[in-house]
């Protein structure tokens, strides 16, 4: 019996070993997966922001912000989730810099800041602060973080949306074309992917990285100089590399209206070659080819969107809005009334 205590204190010691052990092998698990994630998003920094210059070895460092995590990437640059030195979260777009060696590409990261800076609008994403890579820091452009998704990450496969769902987003859409126009800017880009909504039901247009500015060019048209832009949003003058304005936004409008409302595209092909070819001398079959319940009103003017002729497309935005605020809820028409007043009253 003398020997029961020192029997349980051992007893008690080995379990505390145990419990200690596994704790620290959580902790040293935890702490090394935390390392890898460190040093993956470090590398991939390192990469993007040029960190070592080919030239000269020199080291490359952003003054104002911490980078947290990526976002997403495109074709000629990454966006991360970063945050400024008084702690506000930014979306830091960096340019690749294996295409900023160009001078080409070095123009169009000037062109989207050019555009960039001059919008402010609601449901558009507001630039904060940027460097064009001529100072000690590399090329960026710091936006406000909205907190959401893209749109294309609510699009079910070959499903419509509800209807007033799809008239919201055309409307906010169509509130930003609008201010952009009338700021001489056509965006040339408009797609799912390039539209932001937020937590608190947002909806915001980005990306202007291939935007022009019609005031720089007389007579209110730019040069597409180059096969630029997403083959199922392009309208045909783009493709064909003709001289465009607002109405090729329109164009990109009307697919954007087409694939919300009907699930589907309206030109389908086993390769880019197919889309582009139909695109440039087809029509698409009408949306209610797939829906039935399409409001007439509703489908005419995706159809007059998407003529082939920018002649044949709408000439303002007025029409366009009115079609889809009459598909908007009750609660909905009366804030959007509100609010486009507010904006033009502001402009």
């Amino acid at each position: 019996m003398g020997n029961a205590p020192t029997m349980y204190s051992t007893s008690g010691v080995i379990l505390l070993c145990l419990v200690v052990g596994v704790v620290l092998v959580g902790s040293v698990a935890m702490y090394i997966r935390r390392k890898r994630h460190l040093l993956h998003l470090d590398d991939e920094v390192r990469f993007m922001l040029g960190k070592v210059d080919e030239a000269d070895g020199t080291t490359l460092r952003l003054r104002r912000y911490r980078i947290i995590g990526r976002l997403g990437a495109g074709g000629m640059a990454r966006v991360y989730l970063a945050a400024s030195s008084g702690g506000q979260r930014v979306a830091l777009k960096i340019p690749d810099p294996r295409y900023f060696q160009t001078e080409e590409h070095r123009d169009l990261f000037r062109q989207e800041l050019s555009v960039s800076k001059k919008m402010q609008h609601p449901n558009i994403v507001r630039i904060l602060d940027y460097s064009d890579g001529s100072g000690e820091d590399p090329p960026y452009i710091a936006m406000e973080f909205v907190d959401g998704v893209t749109l294309d990450k609510k699009l079910p496969r070959h499903q419509p949306v509800d209807i007033t769902f799809a008239a919201r987003i055309l409307h906010e859409v169509t509130l930003a074309l609008e201010y952009a126009h009338n700021m001489g800017v056509v965006h040339r880009d408009i797609k799912p992917e390039n539209i932001m909504l937020s937590r608190s039901g947002e909806v915001k247009v980005t990306d202007f990285g291939i935007a022009r500015d019609l005031w720089e060019n007389q007579g209110g048209e730019v040069e597409s100089d180059a096969f630029v832009g997403s083959p199922h949003y392009m309208s045909p003058e783009q493709i064909n590399s003709e001289h465009v304005d607002y109405r090729t936004d329109y164009y990109a409008l009307g697919v954007l209206a087409y694939r919300l409302v009907t699930g589907y595209m309206p030109f389908e092909g086993d390769n880019t070659l197919e889309v582009i070819t139909r695109k440039v001398s087809q029509l698409p079959p009408p949306p209610s080819t797939y829906v039935d319940k399409i409001p007439s009103e509703f489908e005419q003017m995706v159809r007059d969107l998407m003529q082939r002729e920018p002649e044949r497309r709408p000439v303002s935005t007025v029409g366009i809005r009115k079609v889809w605020r009459k598909y908007l809820a009750p609660a909905r028409r009366r804030h959007t009334a509100r609010r486009v007043e507010k904006v033009a009253d502001d402009f």
